[in-house]
C-alpha cells in the first residue's frame, strides 16, 4: 500500500472506536494529529509512536479514552500533548523522555472520587516543558512527583480543584515558574515554607482555599517580584511593615 504524504490529520467528532494498527505506518510525514471529541475512541494503537515527526497530538474530549500507548516516549519531536477531558488517570513512565514537549494537559471537567491521577517521577526528564495543566485530576497526597522541582523550564502550573493536603517540597525549586494556580484546592491549608524561593513567580491563585497562614520565609523578597498579586475572593488588606498585600476570600488567621 502506498504511503501517504499528509502532515496534518484531523478526525474530530467522528464515531471511530479504534484506529487501524497500520494507520500510522502509512503516514511517515505526519506532524499534527487532532482526534478531538471522538466520543467512541477507547484506545490508541501503539503504532502511533512510529510517527517520529509528530509535533502536536490532541485527544481532548475523547471521553472514553483511558490510556496512552506505553511507547509514547518514543515521540521524540512531540511539543504539545493535549489529553484534556479524557478518562486517563495514569500515563506511561516513558512520557518523561519527551524532552521537546512544551505543553502537557490532562485537565478534567471534575474530579472523579474513585479515580486518582498519578504523575510519574520526572527523573530529570521533560526538560522543555513550559506549561503543565493537571486541574481537577483528583490528585491526592503522594500522587504528584516528589521531584517536580526538576522541571527546570516550567513556567505555568495549573493544579486547581485537586485534593492534596500538601505540595511536594521541591515545588519551591521551579526557578522558571511564573504562574501557579491552586484555585479550589480545599484540602490544602498551607504552602511549603520555601515557596518564597520562586523568584520568577508573577501570579499565584489561592482562591477558594482554607489557608490559616502564609509562610514568612523569603516572603518579602518574593513579593517584591510579583506583579500580579494573589487572586482570591473577597478583598481585604493586610499591612506588614511597608508592604501592602491585597488578599481575597481565603481565611488567613495570622502571618507567621
Amino acid at each position: 500500500m502506498k504511503q501517504g504524504t499528509a502532515t496534518k490529520i484531523m478526525t474530530s467528532y467522528s464515531g471511530i472506536r479504534e484506529l487501524p494498527l497500520s494507520f500510522f505506518d502509512l503516514q511517515p510525514h505526519l506532524t499534527e494529529l487532532h482526534l478531538n471529541d471522538m466520543e467512541n475512541l477507547v484506545s490508541l494503537p501503539s503504532s502511533i509512536c512510529k510517527s517520529k515527526g509528530l509535533v502536536k497530538l490532541s485527544v481532548s474530549f475523547c471521553s472514553k479514552l483511558e490510556s496512552l500507548p506505553e511507547e509514547i516516549g518514543d515521540l521524540e519531536n512531540l511539543e504539545k500533548l493535549d489529553a484534556s477531558y479524557t478518562l486517563i488517570s495514569r500515563f506511561p513512565s516513558s512520557i518523561v523522555r519527551l524532552n521537546k514537549l512544551k505543553s502537557l494537559s490532562f485537565r478534567k471537567g471534575k474530579s472523579e472520587d474513585r479515580v486518582y491521577f498519578v504523575f510519574p517521577l520526572v527523573n530529570k526528564g521533560l526538560l522543555s516543558l513550559e506549561d503543565l495543566d493537571l486541574s481537577y485530576c483528583n490528585i491526592i497526597d503522594g500522587r504528584l512527583p516528589e521531584d517536580i522541582g526538576s522541571l527546570s523550564s516550567l513556567e505555568e502550573l495549573n493544579l486547581c480543584g485537586n485534593k492534596f493536603e500538601h505540595l511536594p517540597q521541591s515545588i519551591s525549586e521551579l526557578g522558571a515558574l511564573r504562574s501557579l494556580n491552586l484555585y479550589n484546592c480545599k484540602r490544602l491549608t498551607q504552602l511549603p515554607e520555601d515557596i518564597g524561593c520562586l523568584s520568577s513567580l508573577k501570579e499565584l491563585c489561592l482562591e477558594g482555599n482554607n489557608f490559616e497562614h502564609l509562610p514568612q520565609k523569603h516572603f518579602r523578597t518574593w513579593c517584591s517580584s510579583i506583579l500580579e498579586l494573589v487572586r482570591l475572593q473577597e478583598a481585604y488588606t493586610a499591612a506588614i511593615g511597608h508592604w501592602m498585600f491585597i488578599l481575597f476570600g481565603t481565611v488567613v488567621s495570622q502571618w507567621k
